[in-house]
């Protein structure tokens, strides 16, 4: 489980498993085009697409030094393996500072480069904090749904050393950090990164993708933020003492017309199978069937659901098919509607549902648990605020850049078509 904000450092959590919970899958993509593999096991790294038909006019020694006789070549591939170490994931729930007048076509390489960075960065600091060789520790990073950075932290050696939960039990999460930063101001100065700061021989496969400056600004924000009693007062959002918020939006529901909710995912995807329990949990099918019989239930009722990722129905993912005839003819009507967030959307700041939006009566709902929480399987997951009214205005602000569904066709659909709402 997550630890949340252990070193009151605002929107931040960690976790660390020992290595009989925490596995790593390292792919070797070679120079980026792959390896050639023959039948008898010989193996070569492809310097690029078109070396691959110049080994295979080649002749070849098996592993064996034998010549091999009849070489059956599979397509090029990537070498992985899994293994079991120590890992520690450090999530910092704030959006990336991308530049506004940054092209679209840029943004991916430009996100590429700030996250890489912020991994090895903390990854220095944790050498630095232990005392160790840069070679101890590895990282990688991932983006979450919102676009929230992941930085995961792991022990070179397999069965895990410790270090991970070293920095755990001995450091804080603002010790780790401020480390980063530090690293990122460069003694000597440099640009985009050198030895002195960002550079090792273990990290020299992305040294081109290292750029300190950008990052250095953005931990200092974070660092200098403080974690306040309550994230929500701008709002004048008022705590809850609730475990579940769900049977209040149900009672909400009666005096509203309009519901508009915020989250990852609409609902968790579970393979089929995949667990005895895999099928749709009852609760979430009923409180499906409620919201479907509410929007049924007078005219005018809408229900705007402004997702991360846009729902799946499809046989291979368990109750998504039962899911989609309860909806189905809610979104033919018109009632129910999907709306597909913008990239960068930072959901901590905003509500997780708003019933009567931008009219008298209207109450906003808040909780950070929304970050990760589906929205038919946790509505709303404490902690919760609860604030009366929200403006017209401020409901603009949540909808720029969305996209909205088309529409969803056939009971394998994914709605994934979508155009900009302005």
């Amino acid at each position: 489980a997550f630890l949340l904000n252990p070193a009151n450092v605002s929107r931040t959590s960690w976790a660390w498993q020992d290595a009989k919970q925490g596995r790593m899958f390292v792919v070797n993509k070679g120079r980026g085009a792959g390896f050639l593999r023959c039948g008898c096991g010989y193996t070569k790294l492809l310097k690029n697409p078109h070396h691959e038909q110049q080994e295979k006019s080649k002749s070849h020694q098996t592993p064996f030094n034998l010549k091999c006789e009849k070489p059956f070549w599979y397509p090029h591939e990537d070498l992985a393996h899994e293994f079991r170490t120590d890992v520690l994931q450090v999530r910092l729930d704030h959006s990336l500072p991308v530049p506004n007048d940054l092209p679209l076509d840029e943004i991916d390489e430009w996100l590429e480069r700030f996250t890489r960075t912020l991994a090895e960065a903390v990854r220095r600091s944790g050498t630095v904090l232990l005392g160790i060789e840069p070679r101890e520790l590895a990282t990688t990073v991932r983006t979450r749904l919102f676009g929230y950075p992941e930085v995961i932290l792991y022990d070179t050696v397999a069965g895990g050393a410790g270090y991970c939960r070293m920095l755990v039990n001995r450091y804080s999460m603002r010790d780790l950090l401020a480390a980063a930063r530090d690293a990122l101001n460069c003694r000597a100065g440099c640009t985009h990164a050198c030895r002195v700061c960002l550079q090792d021989y273990d990290n020299q496969r992305v040294w081109e993708k290292l750029d300190r400056q950008p990052v250095l600004h953005w931990l200092k924000q974070l660092l200098g933020s403080e974690q306040a009693a309550n994230p929500y007062a701008r709002f004048n959002a008022a705590p809850l003492d609730v475990r579940d918020g769900t049977p209040l939006l149900l009672a909400e529901l009666e005096r509203t017309s309009h519901l508009i909710a915020v989250a990852p995912t609409l609902f968790k995807l579970q393979l089929a199978g995949e667990t005895p329990d895999s099928f749709l949990a009852p609760e979430t099918l009923a409180f499906v069937r409620k919201l479907v019989a509410w929007m049924a239930g007078a005219d005018g009722r809408r229900l705007e659901l402004a997702l991360a990722q846009p729902p799946v129905f499809s046989p291979e993912f368990s109750g998504s098919l039962a899911l989609w005839y309860e909806l189905q003819p809610r979104l033919a009507d018109g009632s129910l509607k999907f709306w597909k967030l913008p990239r960068g959307f930072d959901a901590r700041s905003w509500p997780r549902a708003l019933t009567n939006p931008g009219r008298s009566g209207g109450v906003a709902w808040f909780t950070p648990g929304g970050v990760d929480a589906s929205f038919l399987d946790q509505p709303l997951p404490s902690p919760l605020w609860r604030a009366l009214g929200f403006t017209a205005d401020a409901l603009l602000d949540i909808r720029k850049g969305s996209q909205t569904a088309r529409h969803c066709a056939g009971s394998s659909a994914s709605c994934h078509q979508w155009h900009t709402a302005h």
